[in-house]
This record gives structure tokens, sequence and C-alpha cells, in this order.
């Protein structure tokens, strides 16, 4: 049940088309407008995702997405590395943060997948808030 619940999820949602709000993070190659359009039902798992060939380099792209949006990290120094803690997504800095940001035409990326001592915690020259944070969302979820 687990599997059908979560595949249902977004990915993430945009509010005001100005702030982003995902789990994990970002790549440089994160395009939401593409993001957008990914049939979200059809990955029942990250890990073992059905249906995929791993030599089709269109399927691949779209599953790194997902990925990047689920389990990237932001880091202190600039450039996007594979995250080796995880195993997927990538570690993402302040460049990347700005390239994607202004790419895509957001002000904000929220990130919910670490816990901050305060609640919550500004990086990336306030580009990136990191932490748990309740919003009121009534916009678009992937």
């Amino acid at each position: 049940m687990f599997r059908d619940v979560f595949r249902w999820l977004p990915l993430g949602c945009l509010i005001d088309g100005k702030v982003l709000v995902v789990h994990g993070g970002v790549s440089r190659e994160t395009d939401i407008e593409y993001v957008q359009n990914i049939k979200r039902a059809k990955y029942v798992s990250l890990f073992k995702p059905l249906g995929i060939n791993k030599r089709d380099v269109d399927q691949m792209q779209e599953w790194q997405q997902v990925l990047d949006l689920l389990w990237s990290d932001p880091q202190t120094s600039d450039g996007c590395k594979p995250n080796d803690r995880r195993g997927s997504g990538t570690c993402f800095g302040p460049d990347v943060s700005q390239f994607v940001l202004s790419h895509n035409g957001i002000e904000l990326l929220v990130r919910s997948h670490q816990c901050k001592q305060d609640g919550f915690e500004y990086t990336h020259k306030g580009k990136v808030q990191m932490g748990q944070c309740t919003v009121d969302i009534q916009s678009l979820a992937m």
C-alpha cells in the first residue's frame, strides 16, 4: 500500500510561481517545465524504477530529474557533484541554486529534507531555506 501512496505524492510544488518547495533539492539540470510534464504515478520506487530502459537517454534524464528533487543536498562550495552520502541526487552549490532559480524564474527554494535546530536555516545567499516549515499551499502541485 505504501508504494501505491508514494506514487501519487507530488515531487514538489510551486507557490505563486516564485517559491519552489521540494523534499531534497536541485541540480544544474533541474527544469520546472520539464518536471511538470513527468507522469509521476509511473514511479512506484525510485531505486528500482519499473519500465525504465537504462539505455534510453530520455528516460534516464527524467528519472534523474526526479532523483535530484527528492535526494539532493546543498553544499557550501560552488559546483554540482553526485551525492555519494545518499546514493542519489546531487550536492549543489550556491552557483547551481542561483542558476536554477534564475533559469526557472523562481526566487526561493524551500527544502524539507533536513531538520534544523531553530526550525529552519537560509543558505546560498538567502536563496535556499532548509528545515521543517509549514506553508499553506494552494497552488500547482507537480
